[in-house]
């Protein structure tokens, strides 16, 4: 006979468990708490507060606190159908949530649309018109944040000493008279943001129009769309100010400051991580400093596969990047892409002022300023260039008293090192674009010669990317899409549809996007 042995420290577990599993519940609002704080009052943690559609306004309905309880406050369709209108103003404060009990990321509060926040109070408490996370942890998933103002710092949402994951948002319409229009990240905080449309946010006085990451923190913005933000200072998109984080697969677009960073700025001592991004149309407009109207380091960054195309650094140097003061780190660039970027001054392609970037494996075509550089290096820039292709309309593609070393590169004009051609490289258009080589043997009347013209084996080229190493005989320089293989191809290299330096439509979409700014408009009108 089989014996069965039971062992008493599983009824023990189950025990303590099962209660907690059964005791879980839904409250619902308006049906069984009249409005949401009611709701949260009555809840016990694990619980759901599930918010019916309808505009909910007044006492109870703003500054909601959900007082250290890790529950899921969620709306029962979405954003769209569940809107939560603050009514703050300089007379009369108001935000949507204030998050400053110890809560952990199990906090979930998801679907709601937050607009018409306001808040002026003096630090501490004033920050984050719609949003405010302090000393806690918090994920918003599915939220619309619209038309929010924050005195201080993070007009759509501000953490600070907090932990936030922010998923699948629309942040749109917000402003800050510091930092953070959209987001702010304070000291000492960790916020990943996924997913999300981060658009026509603005600063009135300082920086990160879209985002704003200050000292000490980190974090990710991955598959985003910022857009449209403005910066009265610096870092129309986004502005790191000594954080450590990754930006990966987003598209910045359209973002202006008035100074440095028209898309992304990075100062300070944290490390940056940009890979896999789209940095298009944004741009600086002062006449000095404004460095860097897609992009402007300092104190280096690694930036891989990545495209630079039609910034503008409308006063300054460096339509595309601006890379200064290198100090703990050296800037990288692997792999990218840097087209119709334009300066009105100096240097419409990478501006290096006391920076000696590694750039390997770039293709710069066609970027304008008076003088048409593709990269200018100061009498302290001593830039690697390494199977890069520079190629602008006049034969001054390297400017500057620096002494960058340029090897198995084909620079327009020429230049002195191992390896380095002089000859139109045969750009042609392809599935991802117009900067393919022209390969016979992918149809065209003949090869380029940048073909079996680089440095090493392209399998030994290699970059790191978010998913793991990349080498450059898994990408493409031919318009069929074939591999490169053997000796490594000079320029860019694209990827394929998978790994591609553009992310699909926010999950939100356009739709989503033209319904927030109705609602933020209705508003206005009441």
């Amino acid at each position: 006979m089989r014996k069965v042995f039971v062992v008493p420290g599983i009824f023990i577990i189950l025990a303590i468990l099962l209660p907690c599993v059964m005791s879980a519940a839904i409250i619902h609002v308006p049906a069984d708490q009249l409005t949401i704080q009611a709701g949260i009052d009555e809840a016990v943690i694990g619980d759901t507060v599930l918010v019916a559609d309808g505009m909910y306004t007044g006492d109870g309905n703003r500054d909601i606190d959900p007082i250290g309880k890790d529950l899921h406050l969620m709306s029962e369709n979405g954003p769209e159908s569940c809107i939560i209108d603050c009514q703050g103003s300089a007379a009369e404060n108001h935000r949507g949530f204030h998050v400053h009990s110890s809560e952990s990321d199990a906090l979930i509060i998801e679907g709601f649309t937050i607009l018409n926040g306001f808040i002026s109070q003096p630090i501490p408490i004033g920050y984050g018109g719609g949003i405010y996370c302090r000393d806690s942890s918090l994920t918003i998933n599915n939220c619309h944040i619209l038309n929010c103002y924050s005195q201080n710092s993070g007009g759509g949402l501000h953490c600070y000493n907090s932990s936030v994951i922010i998923k699948d948002c629309l942040v749109i319409g917000n402003g800050a008279y510091n930092s953070g229009g959209g987001i702010g990240v304070g000291s000492d905080s960790v916020a990943d943001i996924r997913n999300s449309t981060i658009f026509q946010n603005y600063t009135e006085n300082h920086s990160g129009g879209g985002i704003f990451y200050d000292g000490w923190t980190s974090g990710s913005i991955v598959g985003c769309t910022i857009t449209e933000n403005y910066a009265a200072n610096r870092g129309g998109g986004i502005c790191s100010n000594t954080a450590d984080i990754a930006i990966r697969t987003c598209t910045i677009s359209d973002n202006c400051s008035h100074l440095y960073g028209g898309g992304i700025l990075k100062v300070g001592s944290g490390m940056t991580e940009i890979s896999n991004c789209l940095i298009s149309g944004n741009s600086t407009e002062a006449v000095y400093p404004a460095n860097g109207g897609g992009m402007c380091i300092y104190n280096g960054a690694v930036i891989t596969n990545c495209v630079f195309t039609n910034n503008s650094a409308n006063n300054d140097e460096g339509g595309a990047l601006a890379l200064i003061a290198d100090d703990s780190v050296i800037p990288e660039i692997w792999n990218c892409l840097f087209v119709e970027n334009s300066s009105g001054t100096a240097c419409g392609g990478i501006y290096c002022i006391q920076s000696s970037p590694l750039i390997v494996n770039c293709t710069l075509f066609g970027n304008t300023s008076p003088s048409n550089s593709s990269i200018y290096c100061d009498d302290t820039s001593n830039p690697l260039i390494i199977n890069s292709i520079l190629w602008n309309e006049t034969v001054n593609q390297i400017e500057g008293p620096g002494t960058p070393t340029v090897t198995y590169s084909d620079i327009k004009g020429g230049y002195p090192g191992i390896g380095n051609i002089d000859a139109d490289p045969l750009l042609v258009p392809g599935p991802l674009g117009d900067y393919y080589l022209s390969h016979i043997a992918a149809g065209q009347a003949e090869n380029s010669p940048c073909i079996n013209a680089g440095s090493d084996l392209a399998q030994n080229i290699c970059f790191d990317m978010s998913w793991g190493q990349i080498c450059l005989n898994e990408l493409t320089t031919r318009a069929d899409e074939v591999t490169d293989s053997d000796i490594v191809d000079i320029g860019y290299h694209y990827f394929d549809d998978d790994f591609r330096p553009i992310p699909t439509t926010n999950v939100i979409g356009i739709l989503g996007m033209l319904i927030a700014i109705t609602f933020i408009l209705i508003s206005r009108r009441f």
